[in-house]
């Protein structure tokens, strides 16, 4: 539906951990799309922010691994942070900081 409406649109969080990974590693209690809640202020990212990953067997557009790093700090990890953290640096040998 966003694609034929023409949205770019990234998937970040749990989904987007579980897109860069190829396979869904636990349990989601949301969808795998959350929209800005200010979508009149455009984000500004370098290009290497953004891949492909796999949801599903579909190719999806989402947020780099490092991207998912940056935007898992500044507050008290939960338990499905610590989870996602624990795939990135299995899969891509990353540094994160919990």
């Amino acid at each position: 539906m966003l694609r034929k409406a023409r949205t770019d649109i990234w998937i970040g969080g749990g989904w987007g951990i579980d897109a860069l990974i190829g396979e869904q590693t636990r349990d989601h209690r949301d969808s795998a799309l959350q929209a800005s809640p200010e979508p009149s202020r455009p984000l500004v990212y370098p290009a290497s922010a953004f891949v492909t990953g796999r949801i599903g067997g579909t190719t999806v557009p989402c947020l780099s691994a490092e991207q998912q790093v940056h935007f898992h700090q500044g507050y008290e990890p939960a338990d499905r942070d610590r989870h996602g953290m624990a795939q990135l640096r299995r899969v891509f040998g990353i540094t994160t900081h919990f």
